[in-house]
């Protein structure tokens, strides 16, 4: 009896220490696989590993999981159940790589619909000064490109340009001068010198995007009438009426009358004549408005003056004495005062002033 139970213990031993070296082995075994699938550890053979993984990604794709991209093609990464459950299976650490590659794939996800809400969100909210600038920035960069990338397009095939040259009849329209008289009553209107418009041919090159013109270059331009500008006498009262454009820096006093002159001559006979541009006076000066004709026995050349109604809803304004005539030399009259246009030396008249002698 105590053979046979010495034997016994000493099977009972065996079993033991052989059981714990294959739970050891099993242990070791599960380890080393679950190393070598996380890839912490190199397979020898690439190819079939490489095989193997292919394999399983291509069931966890068929089992409805959803696999993220992955910069290394051995690798097999995704928020999928399966996979989890596969790599749990193999070694305790299967958890912790399930939920990093769970994390990873909604980090991207949520970057890519926070792309899109946002790229919708501005399409909707997008103001026209931003349509504006962004118009701008487009046609820039198209400008940026060679010409051959243009004429094939953009990346996007739905974005068609195209060019067309156009002629266009403009009208020039006529310049309008306005010319403050005391001719006129305040507020009275009447063109001295009727005007025209003028016509040119715009030959332009324009831009289509989608059908829709963007930007235009003008290529030549063909005048073919020049414009003759019109000049339209305002009536106002007082100096600013003035028809003389001379200025001797003269003060006027609230009346309109010079604060210093030698010596007036009042209730003096003024007509308005006219002989056209580039005639010269008796003087030898230039005719134009501010030169008067007058007797030079009375008022000698070259005396500066300043002539206006004694009311002053007439002025003349300042002038020089310039140039004589008959009804002068024979007392009719007493100044005769130029005009640049026949009309106005009309509209003068016959008219009751004050000479005021500057001099």
């Amino acid at each position: 009896m105590q053979n046979i139970r010495s034997k016994l213990c000493n099977n009972l031993q065996g079993y033991r220490k052989r059981t714990v070296v294959c739970v050891i082995g099993i242990v070791l075994a599960a380890i080393i696989l679950g190393l070598i699938n996380t890839g912490n550890i190199p397979d020898a053979k690439g190819a079939d590993k490489e095989q193997n993984l292919l394999t399983v990604a291509e069931e966890i794709r068929m089992g409805g999981d959803i696999l993220t991209a992955s910069v290394n093609p051995n690798k097999v990464t995704g928020s999928s159940s399966s996979l989890a459950t596969s790599l749990r299976n193999v070694s305790g650490q299967s958890l912790k790589v399930s939920e990093f590659a769970k994390e990873m794939s909604v980090s991207y996800l949520g970057r890519e619909n926070r792309w899109e809400q946002n790229k919708q969100t501005l399409d909707k909210e997008e103001i026209p000064a931003q349509k504006e600038l962004k118009q701008e920035l487009e046609e820039a960069e198209d400008e940026s490109q060679p010409e051959e990338r243009r004429s094939l397009g953009s990346f996007d095939d739905s974005i068609r340009r195209e060019k067309k040259i156009f002629e266009e009849e403009i009208i020039i329209e006529r310049p309008i001068e306005e010319k403050m008289t005391s001719l006129l009553k305040p507020g009275q209107r009447r063109v001295i010198q009727a005007g025209t418009d003028g016509r040119k041919t715009v030959t332009y090159q324009q831009e289509f995007v989608n059908g829709e013109p963007r930007k235009k270059k003008i290529l030549s331009e063909e005048i073919h009438q020049e414009p003759v500008k019109e000049v339209v006498m305002v009536g106002v009262s007082g100096y600013q009426g003035a028809i003389s454009p001379l200025d001797f820096s003269v003060e006027l006093d609230e009346s309109g009358v010079p604060t210093h002159y030698s010596k007036v001559l009042t209730n003096q006979t003024a007509t308005g004549y006219n002989v056209g541009r580039g005639a010269w006076g008796a003087s030898g000066q230039t005719l134009s408005a501010g030169y008067v004709a007058v007797h030079p026995g009375e008022i000698p050349y070259g005396t500066k003056m300043y002539i206006t109604s004694p009311d002053n809803s007439f002025v003349y304004g300042f002038a020089i004495a310039a140039d004589t005539g008959i009804g002068l030399l024979g007392d009719v009259i007493d100044v005769d005062l130029y005009y640049d246009t026949y009309l106005e030396s009309c509209l003068n008249g016959k008219r009751n002033v004050n000479i005021y002698i500057l001099d």
